[in-house]
């Protein structure tokens, strides 16, 4: 099987996980459709079947951590959101950006509310599959340091962008 089968394959399972964890009867609405917005836009979910490629590759089975994969898309949609605010970006994905829509301050809410559920996807899924409380917080260190890294990146953009 070639990525892209394996992406076709595997992306159907990873939208219904995000759906899942991101619930349509949410309230407020303009709160919840802001958070939907670039998931429901698409893309290529490159980062959730790399998660599902890397747990195949190691013996496990991709079911068991597809919240896991659902994850690491939360945490780069956030970060797309919060790039387009501050780039003043119009369009993502072939969408408005969330900010044009709802407004700067939605859009941000939008996006922490996706950095949380990170953590909530990846709590589900050690609970489920029995993860003992020193490998949990070790994932939990490691997504926490690799999200300070990609929040220093941007800094940095921002920083190398205003020269």
């Amino acid at each position: 099987m070639n990525v892209l089968e394996y992406i076709n394959k595997w992306t159907p399972a990873v939208e219904r996980t995000l759906n899942r964890l991101l619930p349509a009867g949410t309230r407020p609405l303009p709160f919840i459709q802001a958070s939907k917005h670039l998931i429901r836009a698409g893309g290529k979910r490159l980062r959730p079947c790399l998660t599902l490629a890397c747990c195949e590759v190691v013996g496990g089975r991709a079911e068991e951590v597809l919240e896991a994969a659902a994850a690491f898309e939360l945490l780069h949609t956030f970060s797309l959101i919060h790039d387009d605010i501050m780039d003043h970006s119009d369009l993502r994905r072939g969408v408005k950006t969330v900010h044009r829509i709802w407004g700067e301050p939605m859009a941000i809410l939008a996006g922490d509310a996706l950095f949380a559920k990170v953590f909530e996807a990846l709590s589900l899924n050690a609970k489920r599959m029995g993860l003992e409380g020193g490998k949990a917080a070790h994932l939990f260190q490691m997504v926490s340091r690799a999200s300070f890294e990609l929040s220093r990146g941007q800094a940095m953009d921002m920083l190398f962008s205003q020269r």
